[in-house]
This record gives C-alpha cells, structure tokens and sequence, in this order.
C-alpha cells in the first residue's frame, strides 16, 4: 500500500508552485484621498471606502487631465511682407509744411506711378506681458522702397551756376524723336528698421487665430539712394542707367503701423512720419506708405 502512495507524492508537492503562479485579478479604484497608517492604506472615494492590508501592493498614478497645449510666454521668428501704394502720400495735396520751403517744382500729373515696398524682418521677439494676451513684438527689418517713374520721367539734381540747388523730376524726349523705348525708371532707397509694436493675441501660443498690432519704426538710411533707368535705343540695343547720390533724401525716417492677421497670414499699413526728402531739395513735401500683406515664420 506504501508505493501508491509515493507515485502521488511529486504531484502534491507541485501543488503549491502552481499555485505561486496563479496571477490575482487587478482591481482599479479611483479615490479623492488616501490615508496611510500603521493598519495598513485607506482609500476613500465619493461613495465607497476601502482598506488594504500591508501586504498587497498598490500602484498609484496621476488623475488623467485633458491635453491642453502648453501656455507660450515668449518666441522668435521672421516675417516677410510687400505692400504698394499709388504714388506718394501728402496731407496737403504737395503744398509744402511747416519749415519746409515752398516747392519750386512739383512731381506733375502722371509722373510718378506706384511706391512699392518690401520688407524683410530677418529677426524679431514676442514676449507676453505676464498672463495678459498683451505681446510686446521688437524686430529688426531690411525695406526696400521702389519709387515707380514713368517711363520717360527721372529724379536729377539741379544746379544754379554749377552749384546743386535741390531736385527736380526730368521728361526724356519722346521716343519718336530719339528713336528711344523707354521700359522702366525706377528711384529705390534701401533702410535699416527697428520695428516696435503691440500685439493682442488670445491665443496660449501667441500665434493661432486672430491677431491685432499697431506700434511704429525707426528707419536709417543706407547707403545712397539709386536713380535707376532701363531703356532700348534703335541700334545700339538696351541700357541700364544708374545714378547714385543722396538726393537730399532724410537720413532718418519714423513711421507708424498696423497689422492685422490670421494664423501666420497678415495684412499690414504703413505710413511714414517724416518726408522723404529734405527741405535743400526744394520738392513738394512728400511722404512714404505702403498697404500690403505678409507672412511670419517661428522658429
């Protein structure tokens, strides 16, 4: 009767490593607060309480929370935009202002055709005034400004007994008398700008949706300005003109700004403060705006 007895043997002695290996259901409680004590954790729900022994092992993890983007307090970029306007803008009809003198000559009807302007801000920063949507913007741009001619017309210095005496806009002949096409006169002026601005964006990262600004630029000029001048004569094919000089044109130049803008998309209006040209030049008091549109980058 001994040796039935030693076949079962092995298997009662498997049954409590099968039983090692049995794995315990897991269980999820969600509790509003939990209180641990020599008796054991004491969780505690809205309508259930429960106490765990020493011995079990509890995991705990965060509350889920709704994803939410982070808030953005401050971020750079770039923005590049063009805008136009047709010809220069004056108050006063190009009747002069005050300290400036009277104009001896006047830009005639016709003569000049659009302002182009384009303006690349190679580096700016926006920064949220504390939890406001509130944004301080400070950027640093490259505009160009394209003076549009017509054809035929061009910026040139005038002289007194061969001493300048300010600017006057010049008509070539007609083509029929020089056998010359006239295809493009441009005057362009180059300016290094420092632009300041406030900028009201509800949005956490400061950049989606709807966005207002308005502020204004500090100019300085670059270089000299450019008379430039493309046209064909009839045997001797085309020719480009240029001219470099000051054309008495004002050193430093302030202006004021408003943008409008979806996303990174914008439109924008400009407008100078000060003249384009000084009062030697004895030109009709005449002052730089642009409406265009634009697009910004983040980096």
């Amino acid at each position: 009767m001994k040796q039935p007895l030693l076949v079962f043997l092995p298997f009662f002695m498997a049954l409590p490593l099968c039983a090692q290996e049995v794995e315990r259901p897991q269980t999820t409680f969600k509790a509003d607060s939990i209180q641990l004590d020599s008796n054991g954790i004491r969780m505690f729900g809205e309508e259930v309480e429960m106490t765990l022994s020493p011995d079990v092992k509890v995991k705990f993890e965060p509350k889920s929370k709704p994803s939410k983007q982070e808030k953005v307090y401050r971020f750079e970029g770039q923005t590049v935009s063009f805008g136009f306007y047709p010809g220069f803008y004056s108050g006063a009809n190009f009747s002069g202002a005050e300290g400036f003198n009277n104009p001896t000559s006047s830009w005639g009807d016709g003569q000049v055709d659009y302002v182009n302007r384009t303006s690349y801000e190679w580096f700016y920063v926006q920064e949220r005034w504390k939890e406001s949507p509130i944004w301080g913007h400070l950027g640093l741009a490259w505009d160009f400004i394209g003076v549009d001619f017509n054809p035929n017309a061009y910026l040139s210095t005038t002289f007194l007994d061969g001493v300048p005496n300010g600017l006057a806009v010049l008509q070539a002949p007609a083509t029929s008398e020089m056998e010359v096409f006239w295809r493009r006169s441009q005057f362009l002026i180059n300016y290094l700008t420092l632009n300041s601005n406030f900028v009201f964006n509800a949005s956490r990262s400061g950049r989606k949706g709807l966005s207002l600004s308005v502020g204004n630029s500090m100019s300085l000029r670059m270089g000299k300005p450019t008379m430039y001048r493309d046209y064909y004569i009839t045997g001797l094919g085309r020719v480009n003109d240029r001219v470099s000089s000051n054309f008495y044109a004002m050193r430093w130049a302030y202006g004021v700004q408003a943008r409008l803008g979806f996303n990174n998309f914008f439109i924008e209006a400009r407008k100078s403060a000060t003249p384009v040209f000084t009062s030697e030049a004895q030109m009709p008091v005449a002052f730089l705006g642009a409406i265009g549109f634009g697009y910004s980058v983040k980096w």
